[in-house]
């Protein structure tokens, strides 16, 4: 049987990394066999860039003004396939991203979900140390991995998305550690693919750094878990 996939991406105001971010997708040892990319009505360019791939047939393009969660919503509505693969603009997806995925859903682990791995692109001491300061360097090997992956890089099926009724959209931040929360309580299978690679870059600044630890920390307050560690973070 033909094992069909596709990938979804949200992005807003990313013209300066737009094209490097498409062709990563395009570039898949594994093609999709659709790509959605919901844009949340950017000013800055990054639409027209889009427009120009959609006129080539590459990927179909959605523009509303939504949030990300609202966004991937919105995207997964639209899929024609059984397994749907999550990502990030501003992300780089390694070539064999989604061949990667692909096999741990062939696997004779038969999962609903397969959470992708992740690594960043730093480029000086600063960055280095948001990533030492944010992330548990050991967390390929914890069950952190496998259950609670980042939708910069997972896959799931259509139909435990439709379970869980979606992305919750009331919520600006951890809008995916909700969604795999409400997975695991509705008896999903999980498997962690570990070499199915994303790349992004951490935060560049203390300004930028500080918004978004404040923006995970609301949101899993919101969703009542976790805030203690962003503290201590």
């Amino acid at each position: 049987m033909a094992f069909k996939i596709s990938v979804i991406a949200t992005v807003r105001n990313e013209s300066k990394t737009i094209d490097k971010f498409i062709a990563s997708l395009l570039n898949q040892s594994l093609k999709p066999n659709e790509i959605i990319i919901v844009d949340g009505n950017s000013q800055d360019g990054t639409n027209q860039i889009l427009q120009r791939y959609e006129n080539q047939g590459q990927l179909k393009l959605i523009t509303t003004d939504c949030n990300i969660a609202q966004g991937r919503n919105l995207a997964i509505k639209h899929v024609t396939n059984p397994i749907v693969a999550v990502t990030d603009a501003g992300c780089d997806v390694d070539s064999n991203w989604l061949k990667e995925i692909a096999n741990a859903f062939k696997s004779a682990e038969e999962p609903d979900v397969v959470a992708g791995n992740f690594k960043f692109d730093c480029h000086n001491k600063f960055e280095q140390a948001v990533v030492l300061a944010t992330f548990d360097p050991d967390r390929a090997s914890t069950e952190a991995a496998k259950y609670f992956p980042s939708s910069r890089s997972v896959a799931f099926k259509k139909a435990a998305w439709e379970g869980a009724k979606g992305y919750p959209e009331w919520l600006y931040a951890a809008e995916d550690t909700l969604f795999n929360i409400r997975l695991k309580q509705l008896g999903y299978k999980f498997v962690f693919a570990q070499n199915a690679y994303v790349t992004w870059r951490p935060r560049e600044t203390w300004k930028a750094l500080a918004k978004q630890r404040f923006n995970f920390s609301r949101g899993n307050a919101r969703v009542g878990i976790g805030t203690e560690g962003y503290w201590i973070n």
